[in-house]
């Protein structure tokens, strides 16, 4: 079966155009960065738990019995990412001691939301095929089992890396989208499924438009992720400075954790996992870092100029290499 490779290549290009259109919008569109930060506010707060709490609800116990793997894997990852960083963090010169733990961070988190979600959805409805063998509810699942085992270490190590402080509350650990999953997750363990989509009750239409309005946010979530580039200044000292970091970061992220994942799959993940399984952990491990890193640098008004280039060229390079692994995958699994 041959892959559809123009559709899918347009699909593509649609992280292009809204990230490239949220960046143009905040740099010549007269939208002030407050406006994106109050916007990527509701999103975080409200619709994106919304979207967790829909695809959580309708889901079953058997189901959620194979998705145990990714918070795990979220687990894994990370270490992967903090083994690989540090071995080639020797190359690095120029950094001082605070500034490599914060160089770890961002090469051991990545953007295991926002991204994966985003392909999933966009890449379902452009490609019949994708939508045909991953579908979308399984997948959006197994990213949400991935974000409670990625939120929690990113709000523990990853806080305490980029800022130097411990996080103070253990309520900082409940972050909305984990709420959101948790909501969910409680419906079907609860065995409240027969109740609360009982056609006689609004439930199930409630949910219904809980799916929709979340599922509405995935475009406004790039559009604030090129604003959110497009606010980053550095300094042509802070480039030569910490340029050799963002690219170490780079080549963690998006060459190494990707080519140990095709090597998994060679080696025994095509015989053990079913393809959405496949299709999530393929995501996962194509993400550059999380943009909470940047969030919690500024909140600490520390590190923000080896977070911010970091980020930029990150997801520079994402926009370019990601393609190409996700032909090369779909080759895979459509051979």
């Amino acid at each position: 079966m041959r892959i559809p490779f123009l559709p899918l290549m347009y699909s593509v290009l649609q992280l292009f155009v809204l990230m490239g259109l949220g960046f143009l919008l905040r740099k010549r569109g007269g939208f002030s960065s407050s406006f994106f930060q109050d916007l990527s506010t509701l999103l975080v707060r409200i619709f994106l738990p919304l979207y967790f709490f829909a695809r959580f609800s309708r889901t079953t116990l058997p189901q959620l019995t194979t998705a145990w793997i990714f918070p795990l894997s979220a687990v894994g990852i990370a270490l992967t990412g903090l083994v690989a960083a540090t071995l080639l963090g020797t190359l690095i010169p120029r950094l001082d001691r605070e500034e490599r733990k914060a160089y770890l961070a961002l090469a051991s988190f990545g953007n295991s939301g926002y991204l994966p979600i985003t392909n999933i959805e966009l890449l379902a409805l452009s490609v019949p095929l994708v939508a045909e063998r991953f579908g979308t509810d399984l997948p959006g699942i197994y990213v949400g089992a991935y974000l409670v085992g990625s939120s929690t270490l990113l709000w523990t190590a990853g806080y305490a890396l980029i800022t130097g402080t411990a996080t103070r509350s253990p309520l900082a650990l409940l972050t909305p989208t984990v709420r959101g999953i948790l909501a969910g997750l409680s419906i079907p363990v609860l065995g409240l499924q027969e109740a609360f989509f009982h056609p006689s009750l609004p439930f199930a239409s409630i949910v219904s438009t809980l799916d929709t309005i979340g599922s509405t946010t995935l475009p406004l979530v790039l559009l604030c992720l090129g604003a959110m580039l497009a606010d980053i200044s550095v300094s042509r000292e802070e480039r030569k400075a910490y340029l050799g970091a963002a690219l170490t970061i780079v080549g963690v992220r998006l060459l190494i954790l990707p080519a140990l994942f095709y090597l998994a799959y060679f080696l025994f993940l095509r015989d053990t996992l079913t393809p959405p399984q496949l299709w999530v952990l393929f995501l996962e491990t194509h993400t550059p870092p999380a943009t909470n890193l940047s969030i919690m640098a500024q909140s600490a008004d520390t590190h923000k100029e080896i977070a911010g280039i970091s980020l930029f060229t990150s997801y520079l390079a994402y926009l370019i290499l990601f393609p190409v692994s996700l032909v090369l995958f779909l080759s895979l699994l459509y051979p």
